[in-house]
């Protein structure tokens, strides 16, 4: 009897310890993917979103990114048994360097061993959330760096728009020899700015440049137009 009951208990220990190996679980539901969020300059929040079975702990060596020590480390009970969806907030510097910048938040894991590591991070644009004209962005080695932005204008256009989402108040200063926009300042939130444009009848390009303020950075957009059919 005891030959048979010894390998029953064998098997039932190494039964619970392969069903607790299997219950060990964690993902990063934002990011998306645990891939890199992407964050604009004026943006100062954002958060790591986690599905866990266990005690975590994240951590972000960037002086300009920071996690709350009370939220980005939490010992959690009943460990590989409940699933927890855990949202843990990161704050950002408002980027003035006018350059993206990449932070990357390690998350160490695995009930009190922290012998399992994920990485995942975000990538602060050097500009606000600009979107007409699009960011025309340098790369080194596949990172970003600066932005241009860039309308470009046919001969005979006479209206077109400045879309841009911040964060606070905005101004556009400029020239505005041959471009007029409907409005110099506004709020925060998603703006709409209409240009108002007199044709062009000369046999050269030409260019008007305004600069976005917001936040206390300051963007360059650049409205040309196009020289005359000839």
């Amino acid at each position: 009897m005891k030959k048979i009951l010894f390998p029953l208990v064998t098997a039932m220990l190494l039964a619970a310890c392969k069903k607790d190996a299997e219950t060990h679980h964690i993902n990063i539901l934002h990011p998306a993917g645990g891939t890199m969020g992407v964050v604009y300059a004026d943006q100062t929040l954002d958060s790591i979103v986690l599905v866990t079975t266990d005690s975590y702990r994240c951590s972000s060596t960037e002086s300009w990114m920071s996690i709350d020590p009370k939220i980005g480390t939490k010992t959690l009970r009943n460990l590989y048994q409940t699933v927890h969806i855990i949202p843990v907030p990161v704050t950002f510097e408002v980027n003035k360097t006018g350059a993206a910048r990449i932070g990357n938040v390690n998350i160490y894991t695995y009930g009190n061993d922290w012998n399992q590591q994920i990485t995942t991070g975000f990538v602060q644009m050097g500009w606000p959330n600009i979107q007409r004209p699009a960011a025309l962005i340098t790369y080194n080695e596949a990172k970003p760096g600066k932005a241009i932005f860039e309308l470009v204008l046919p001969a005979l256009e006479v209206k077109d728009s400045l879309i841009f989402d911040v964060r606070e108040n905005w101004t556009l200063e400029g020239n505005g020899a041959f471009v007029t926009p409907a409005s110099r300042s506004g709020r925060n939130g998603r703006n709409v700015v209409m240009l108002s444009v007199e044709p062009n009848a000369t046999k050269d390009a030409r260019t008007d440049t305004f600069v976005l303020t917001t936040s206390g950075l300051s963007t360059t957009i650049k409205v040309t137009q196009q020289a005359a059919a000839r």
